[in-house]
């Protein structure tokens, strides 16, 4: 097997501040990583992809509990909620057809008004950015968004160009209970 390459570093590369020990010594400290590096736990965000009636509870509370476990902070994103917010309602006290009715009329609005299938999918970025300035200091490392529940294609379209490979999609296919 081939060796590979290094690159040797100069001292050009290298600055003095970090071989002052405290005894004036000459001690190499850690070098920073360079700011183009990959971050060994970026920000990750995984849409919740269901049909209305389908309980998405028991994918969400695995995805919570693996996350946790390799040290992410996780916080869901409940789209319905965000439509709720936007259009300053609350279907919460209403019973769950009516609810579901009412949320199904307001995303349908949402995306006509602005002529865009993914308006409700730019809610969930907004509140991506809100709770990550507002609530984890600002800082993406090792944050877990979980956004519940994306409805239409397009959301999914503008979701992979704005995060990229961060992002993963977790298609729910049980069926509604009876």
């Amino acid at each position: 097997m081939p060796k590979r390459a290094t690159k040797k570093r100069t001292a050009s590369h290298v600055d003095p501040q970090l071989f002052t020990g405290p005894d004036e010594r000459r001690v190499a400290k850690p070098i920073v990583e360079h700011p183009l590096s990959p971050d060994p736990h970026p920000e990750l965000v995984f849409g919740i992809v269901g049909p209305i009636g389908v309980n998405l509870e028991p994918v969400i509370t695995v995805l919570y509990r693996e996350l946790q476990a390799v040290g992410y902070k996780a916080k869901t994103i409940q789209l319905s909620r965000q439509i709720e917010i936007f259009f300053g309602t609350d279907h919460t006290l209403e019973t769950e057809d009516n609810r579901i009715s009412h949320l199904m009329d307001e995303g349908t609005r949402l995306r006509t008004k602005s002529g865009s299938g993914d308006a409700v999918a730019l809610l969930g970025i907004a509140e991506i950015r809100r709770i990550r300035s507002e609530e984890l200091g600002g800082t993406p490392s090792q944050n877990a968004f979980i956004l519940r529940s994306l409805k239409h294609p397009k959301e999914v379209e503008t979701l992979r160009s704005v995060y990229g490979k961060a992002i993963s999609f977790c298609p729910e296919k049980s069926t509604p209970p009876n």
